[in-house]
């Protein structure tokens, strides 16, 4: 996971975070790879037949979350940090824009970035090949 945001997690934010994530990680997968009606018959998408659609939001719910206080906690760390990672570059940008020189990214842009599959899956999928 710290390949995701760049650094690693507290001590007791790895401990409950790292081994939900993945699990999670991995139900996204499977909810993703499961056939859906909805997909064959798109007017049946507003019912969710199947539940895939709620469950997915209640997983991306979750993420949302976590990247959220991991972002806070960044931010509150800001000064600290020594070597900048692909995190702090997209939290000195969102600085950067709310001073008014540039366009602003928000937290919401920088928290879809990483769910997107080059960022978040692919970080996941190679760190646990070459163990």
């Amino acid at each position: 996971m710290n390949m995701v945001w760049g650094g690693p997690l507290h001590l007791d934010e790895r401990s409950s975070i790292g081994p939900e994530f993945i699990r999670l990680v991995v139900e996204v997968f499977e909810l993703l790879s499961r056939a859906n009606i909805s997909d064959l018959f798109p007017v049946l998408a507003p019912f969710d037949l199947q539940g895939i659609e709620s469950k997915m939001m209640k997983l991306f719910m979750w993420f949302d979350q976590v990247f959220e206080s991991v972002i806070a906690g960044r931010m509150k760390e800001n000064d600290k940090v020594k070597n900048k990672d692909f995190l702090q570059f997209l939290l000195e940008l969102k600085r950067r824009g709310d001073e008014g020189n540039t366009p602003c990214l928000s937290i919401d842009e920088i928290k879809a970035l990483f769910m997107i599959q080059d960022t978040l899956f692919g970080a996941l999928e190679t760190s646990s090949t070459m163990v």
